[in-house]
This record gives structure tokens, C-alpha cells and sequence, in this order.
């Protein structure tokens, strides 16, 4: 393999060879620009190893040689070296920001007096005698384990301890914070607004320092390594912070799994921050939970038991037909009830050709101007319209043909009552079908999950996380093998933390 192979990328290419003359280095940088595309904050070398392997073993070998004789001037720039670990400059940035935060939040004790909500079970209880003696914890668990009852008991526990303390909750996206907050009976927000953000550029600032006194963050598997280490350097001396989460869920689209290795150093060094309910609270979730369990860890024949109870069945083009018929005119509540999930964004049986088919053939059958309701998803965040990306609604558009525009008439519907008119939204996406990785942060009572060939590329968090995206049923279409297959590899970023 040289630089010029279909391995690498032009940016790998054009950043090696903008760095440097020498083959060996060029390879070696390439590899750090490739890595880091894949979402791992750093590259760690052991003699002849590279690690994360990406490349195969003689470009290996090659590259890694090549580091003990890099030009020193690469470290003066764009590259940061630590140990045996290589960065670009703007990841070991947001990973010492990171580090520094959690240090920083760790270090103090201060106990607040505990009262105890009623229905809490064993774990919960714990959960929140851990929660007031601390400003930092984190709270982990599974779908339907209690998390969000147990921090509306440590929030309430707050107020009692704390009458005047201000508290705010938050998560990664719009939909999850609306979840967050009606669970909690409380206004959530999204990270971007409670941190500032407005373009990425804003997070390499220094923050504004959070006034409140208590801040709660779900989802927090979904916060990929910026919006964390901005976080945790935003957060007071003073203030409390409870980050809640899956931490065997899809890692953020962006680079870390900074949650999943962040619970990981915390159960190791300081138990007493950290609680994971694992006691499943809906009796109706048992086969999904168990399926879940043994996608988590790694069960093959558990799995396979699972997948004949229920009725798996293969993935084949006439799945465009049976999907048209799963909707009709769907209202806001509908978008609760259903969730058709795939692993792929591309390609025939990914979520974005499905949801033109399915849209394609609604039009054909149209004998007449009609009220067409459509799933649509947010792509960009207007902040001005209160809607973010991956926020999903309904849009009612009075439509003949495929290629009609869109009229002063057409109008698009989102929860809280909001609506606006269809021609003033931001960019958004017919959503019939979602991907599995912006389907985060939502529940639905149903799922059809599609696994489509070219799912080996991702690791047992998607299955795991198209799983328990279901409340009360799951569908899967797909090929047995393929799931085993995707059960043996788990997602893991290589990172200092």
C-alpha cells in the first residue's frame, strides 16, 4: 500500500504530503489523519504496531517506524505528541480541556441531606444517596431500568435541600431534551443552547460559566469530545452536575466515545460518583431487554433464540410495498407509536431512499389533489424557529404530483403545539424511515429495525441501539448470519482518557 491507495482519503493525502517530503512520514500521518476521521482522539504506537490497526501490517510497520524520526518542527504545529500516543493538536485540545474538567469536578465532597421519593426501588435508592453526596455523578443503566424516575428523585431531593437552587436539564439533541423534560416535568434544552453554540468554531472559546445550581444531561452517550470538554469547563465550582446515559449505546457521530470510557475510568477510581441500574421497571420489555442483554454481551446463541422468537425474516425490495402500508396519514402522536429504523443512511435499504420510495409511491396512488401528512426530520438547527436538527414533525402538504413545490397552504406541525409554515423551515428530510444513529434519543412502542448487507461495517452498539429504541414490540428484517457477524465487533475509539 502507498499514499495513493483507495485506503486514504484525499485529506489524509493532501495533509501528509503538505507536512512532509519523506514516504515513511507521509505514510505515518496519513494514517494519524485517517484515524482521527474515524472519530479516535489519538493514534498510539508500540514498535512496530499502530493502534487503532487500520492499515494493513507492512504499511504498519513502515508508519510506525517513521514516528521515533519525525521532524520535530510536526510538534511545534499540528501534531501533539504524549507518551506513545500522536494527536492532531485540536483533539488533544479538547481531550486535556476534558480531563482538566473532570478533575477539576471530582475533587470536592459536598453532602446534601437525602429525602427519599416513594416508589424509588433498591437501586434508585442508592442512586440517589450517592447523587447528594456528591456535585459530580453519573447514573447509567439500560431502557426501561428507572433512570429519569431516579433524577426527578434526586432533582426533588435538591429542591428540598436547596429551595432556591436553580436547576436545568439538557441533552444532546432537540427530541431528547423534549423527552427529558416531559419526563421530568420541567423545560429541558438542548447542549448547543445551554453552552452557546452556535457553529463549531464556539467551542474551542472559552465558555460562559452555567448559572445554576443543579444541571441534569441525558443522553450523555450521544455527546461527542467538544461539546463534553466544553461542558465541563462551563460548570461552576458550585454547581452539581448528573450526566445520565446508555453507555453501551452508538458512540456520538464525532470523534470519542468519551461517556462509555468516562464511566469506565470513574467505576475504576471513584465508584462512589457513579451508580448503573440494571432492574428492568416494564414487565412488557422483557424479550426486547433480554435480546438487548446478550447483543451487550455478546451471546450468540441467546441471540439466535431471540431472533427465531421474533420470526426474523430476510430484506428484499418488496419491502417498500409492506412499509407503505405501515402508514397512512400519520399525526404527531404516530411518530411515537412507530419507528422504522435501518443501519444505513445510503444505499437501497438505507433510511434516505427508503423514506423518497415510500414517498414516491404515496404520490402514484394519488388520483386527485390531496392532504398528504408526512414524517419529516430537521437537518439544520434554526435557532431563531426553536426547531433542531433531528427534531421530527408532520408535514401536511396539499400535493398532486411528486414534483409539485410546496405552497403558502402547506404547513408543518412539532410537539408543543407549534406550527409553522412549510415554505419558512430549515432544511429537513422525509422521514418514513430514520437511521439508527438519529433515531437516538428517541422511544417508540414499535420498531421495524432493517439490517441490510454492508451493516458489517458497524459493531453491536447499532443493533444494541436499534433494539431497545422499542417499547412494547420489535420487528427485524435482515440476514441471521449478518447479525452474528456484527456481534463480534464492538465500537471503541482509542483516546488519552
Amino acid at each position: 500500500m502507498t499514499l495513493q491507495s483507495d485506503f486514504f482519503k484525499p485529506i489524509d493525502r493532501i495533509f501528509a504530503t503538505f507536512l512532509s517530503k519523506d514516504p515513511d512520514a507521509q505514510l505515518f500521518l496519513a494514517t494519524l489523519m485517517a484515524t482521527s476521521r474515524m472519530g479516535h482522539l489519538c493514534m498510539r504506537v508500540e514498535e512496530e504496531r499502530i493502534l487503532p490497526s487500520i492499515v494493513p501490517k507492512e504499511v504498519e510497520a513502515r508508519a510506525a517506524s517513521a514516528a521515533s524520526h519525525l521532524d520535530p518542527k510536526l510538534f511545534e504545529g499540528p501534531l501533539v505528541r504524549e507518551a506513545n500516543r500522536y494527536y492532531l493538536k485540536r483533539n488533544h485540545f479538547f481531550e486535556t480541556r476534558l480531563k482538566e474538567g473532570v478533575a477539576r469536578l471530582t475533587e470536592n465532597r459536598e453532602s446534601l441531606p437525602v429525602t427519599y421519593a416513594e416508589g424509588l426501588n433498591e437501586g434508585q435508592a442508592a442512586a440517589l444517596q450517592k447523587a447528594m453526596e456528591s456535585p459530580f455523578f453519573v447514573l447509567t443503566g439500560g431502557p426501561g431500568c428507572g433512570k429519569t424516575y431516579a433524577a426527578a428523585a434526586i432533582v426533588g431531593s435538591f429542591k428540598k435541600a436547596r429551595p432556591d437552587g436553580r436547576v436545568l436539564a439538557a441533552a444532546p439533541t432537540g427530541k431528547a431534551a423534549a423527552r427529558l423534560g416531559e419526563s421530568l416535568g420541567t423545560q429541558a434544552q438542548t447542549l448547543h443552547a445551554l453552552l452557546g453554540v452556535r457553529s463549531p468554531k464556539d467551542t474551542f472559546k472559552e465558555p460562559h460559566p452555567i448559572e445554576a445550581d443543579l444541571i441534569l444531561v441525558d443522553e450523555a452517550s450521544m455527546i461527542d469530545v467538544r461539546l463534553f470538554a466544553l461542558l465541563l469547563s462551563a460548570v461552576k465550582p458550585t454547581t452539581r452536575l448528573i450526566l445520565m446515559g446508555d453507555a453501551d449505546q452508538l458512540p456520538p457521530v464525532e470523534a470519542g466515545t468519551v461517556f462509555a470510557q468516562l464511566v469506565q475510568m470513574i467505576r475504576a477510581m471513584k465508584p462512589h460518583l457513579t451508580a448503573h441500574l440494571s432492574q428492568c421497571m416494564r414487565s412488557d420489555q422483557q424479550m426486547i431487554l433480554s435480546l438487548a442483554r446478550a447483543i451487550k454481551e455478546c451471546d450468540h446463541k441467546t441471540v439466535d433464540g431471540a431472533l427465531h422468537h421474533l420470526h426474523l425474516k430476510p430484506l428484499d425490495y418488496g419491502i417498500v410495498s409492506w412499509l407503505d402500508r405501515q402508514y397512512d396519514q400519520p399525526e404527531l402522536t404516530d411518530l411515537k407509536k412507530l419507528g422504522v429504523l435501518s443501519t444505513l443512511k445510503k444505499g437501497p435499504f438505507g433510511s434516505e431512499e427508503l423514506s423518497q420510495k415510500i414517498f414516491r409511491k404515496k404520490c402514484q396512488n394519488l388520483h386527485k389533489p390531496t392532504l398528504l401528512h408526512i414524517p419529516i426530520m430537521i437537518t439544520r438547527t434554526d435557532l431563531n424557529l426553536g426547531l433542531y436538527n433531528g427534531e421530527m414533525g408532520i408535514l401536511k402538504r396539499h400535493i398532486a404530483n411528486i414534483d409539485d413545490p410546496l405552497t403558502l397552504e402547506d404547513q408543518a406541525y412539532f410537539e408543543g403545539d407549534r406550527t409553522l409554515p412549510a415554505l419558512i423551515l430549515p432544511p429537513f428530510e422525509i422521514a418514513y424511515v430514520i437511521s439508527v444513529h438519529k433515531s437516538q434519543g428517541s422511544e417508540f412502542d414499535r420498531v421495524i429495525f432493517l439490517i441490510p448487507d454492508r451493516s458489517d461495517a458497524f459493531s453491536r452498539e447499532i443493533l444494541y441501539t436499534g433494539v431497545t429504541r422499542a417499547k412494547k414490540e420489535l420487528m427485524l428484517r435482515g440476514d441471521r448470519a449478518l447479525i452474528q457477524q456484527m456481534l463480534t465487533v464492538q465500537a471503541y475509539r482509542h483516546s488519552g482518557i
